[in-house]
C-alpha cells in the first residue's frame, strides 16, 4: 500500500475536484536519476536553483579536494538523497503555490487513490460505517459492597 496526499487549489473553482493533484509518498527514481528535469518538469524553479547551486558548488570547490572515487560516491548518494526527499520537496512546493492539502488516501496504485478519495467525497463512503456498541452502565456503588456505601463500614450485628 502507498500513501498519496491529495492537493486542490482555489484557482480552479467549481471544477477543482477535477483537478486536483495526487503526490505518492516515497522514492521517486525519475527525480534521483534525471532530477534537473524532473524539477523543471513539476515546475519547482526555486527547488532546481537550490539544486544546481548545490551541485555546481561541489564540483568546483569539494571535488578537487576529495578526488575522484571520492566525488563520484558523494554524487550518487546525493542522487539517492534526493530521490528519497523529491515528493517532499514536491509537497512543499505545491503549499508555495497555494495549493491545499485535502486528503490523504491509503492505496495500490494511483487509479485506486482517486477511487477511494472521490468515493469517499462525492458519495460519500462505499460502505457505511458499523454502529458503535452501547457502553456498558457500570454497576451501581451498592452491588459490590452488600448494600453498604463506599467508605462507611456496616454496623455490627445486634
Amino acid at each position: 500500500m502507498r500513501t498519496f496526499t491529495v492537493w486542490q487549489h482555489d484557482k480552479h473553482g467549481e471544477r477543482k475536484a477535477e483537478r486536483a493533484l495526487f503526490v505518492a509518498d516515497g522514492f521517486s527514481i525519475w527525480a534521483a536519476v534525471l532530477a534537473p528535469f524532473w524539477l523543471l518538469g513539476n515546475r519547482m524553479f526555486l527547488v532546481f536553483g537550490v539544486y544546481m547551486a548545490i551541485g555546481i558548488g561541489f564540483n568546483v570547490f569539494a571535488a578537487p579536494l576529495i578526488g575522484e572515487l571520492a566525488a563520484s560516491i558523494v554524487s550518487i548518494a546525493f542522487a539517492f538523497w534526493f530521490g528519497l526527499e523529491a515528493r517532499a520537496l514536491l509537497r512543499w512546493s505545491l503549499s508555495r503555490r497555494g495549493w491545499a492539502l485535502v486528503g490523504i488516501v491509503n492505496a495500490k496504485n494511483l487509479a485506486e487513490a482517486e477511487a477511494r478519495f472521490y468515493g469517499d467525497t462525492v458519495d460519500g463512503p462505499a460502505v457505511a460505517p458499523a454502529p458503535e456498541p452501547e457502553p456498558a452502565a457500570p454497576p451501581p456503588y451498592w452491588a459490590s459492597n452488600n448494600g453498604t456505601p463506599l467508605g462507611l463500614f456496616p454496623e455490627p450485628q445486634r
